[in-house]
């Protein structure tokens, strides 16, 4: 083994790590390490506040510092790799109203991602983060903010109304007598995704859009329909790792689910661009890291000119640990997916 512990499980405590003795490298500073499972938040933070456990790393809400106020209690709070966003399900094969690029920029420049922020993430970020502009991405030197400014609705109508376009009788865009449904998908229970939904549906029905919940538990939204693109409109969260290689196989043309993948191509919103599937295919072989950089950006400029998602928030991180029993670097790794590492 190359790691410098051994895991063995036990029934009662979930995993406890043991110094693996054939290690080359520094010796472990603890004799173990017990990874407890907890079912739920309050339970967890309950073990940390009586000492049962001494680290715990929570998915951050609003009110968290609060709920965790103790004099030998600290945390850090950084922002990572979860961003959610919308998605526009854009495959032609699957016919749904996002096939037509004109009515997908038409609906996209009609979302107010400004209202949506201060309606639903300000609240929950504890004064925390902005407005997030990269795309699929979170903040860094993939980023070039291509996304901002997109919102546009008078842009919106005059586009629609250049190219067919009317409102019919309830006021919903209308092309040779047919207003689209657009189909917007969440998992049921998601307090954070229902009210964003009971914010943003009157807007753009306003607006002249026929969109309508269409929400389903969460085994169906993420194991069957999502990756069946069985929607027009969804919205989740993605973790990015801090490598940009994922885009490839989440945004590329030989990715959406088909007979030449055998229906197991990650490409979830159906979204085709030639050229921009070449550029990240071609970051995914670039060594040098400007270059690569540069061709991610340009592949990501292209996303943004085909409308086919709308990037919200980038979550922040969050870890709680006992200072009384705990001392060190011990969130020096918390803002990735190594946060038990120290």
């Amino acid at each position: 083994r190359r790691s410098s512990g051994a895991a063995l499980f036990d029934a009662s405590a979930g995993v406890v790590y043991v110094p693996n003795p054939n290690y080359w490298g520094d010796a472990p500073t603890v004799e173990r390490v017990v990874a407890v499972p907890f079912a739920d938040f309050d339970t967890q933070s309950a073990a940390l506040l009586a000492g049962e456990v001494d680290f715990i790393y929570p998915q951050f809400f609003a009110g968290i510092s609060d709920a965790l106020s103790d004099a030998n209690v600290t945390s850090q709070i950084d922002f990572g790799g979860d961003y959610e966003g919308f998605y526009l399900q854009s495959d032609p094969a699957r016919g749904g109203p996002f096939a037509d690029p004109i009515f997908r920029e038409a609906f996209a420049k009609s979302i107010d991602r400004d209202a949506v922020f201060e309606q639903i993430y300000i609240p929950l970020s504890e004064g925390k983060g902005k407005l997030l502009n990269c795309g699929p991405i979170v903040p860094g030197q993939y980023c070039d903010d291509a996304f901002a400014d997109q919102y546009d609705p008078e842009g919106a109508a005059a586009l629609l109304e250049a190219n067919g376009w009317a409102k019919n009788g309830e006021g919903f865009w209308a092309k040779d007598g047919t207003a689209p449904t657009i189909r917007w998908i969440i998992n049921t229970g998601n307090t954070r995704r229902e009210n964003t939904q009971a914010f943003l549906i009157p807007l753009l029905q306003a607006a002249g859009f026929n969109v309508v919940a269409d929400n389903c538990d969460a085994a169906c939204y993420f194991q069957q329909r999502l990756p069946a693109l069985d929607y027009d409109m969804a919205m989740y969260i993605s973790t990015a790792p801090p490598d940009p290689a994922y885009l490839v196989s989440s945004f590329t043309c030989a990715q959406i689910p088909s007979e030449a993948n055998s229906q197991q191509g990650q490409n979830s919103t159906g979204w085709c661009n030639e050229e921009a599937s070449a550029l990240l295919e071609k970051s995914d072989v670039t060594v040098d890291e400007a270059e690569r950089a540069q061709l991610v950006k340009d592949a990501l400029a292209l996303m943004a000119a085909d409308h086919v998602m709308l990037p919200l928030f980038q979550f922040p991180k969050s870890g709680f640990w006992r200072t009384d029993r705990l001392g060190g670097p011990v969130g020096a790794e918390r803002n990735n997916c190594r946060a038990f590492n120290n």
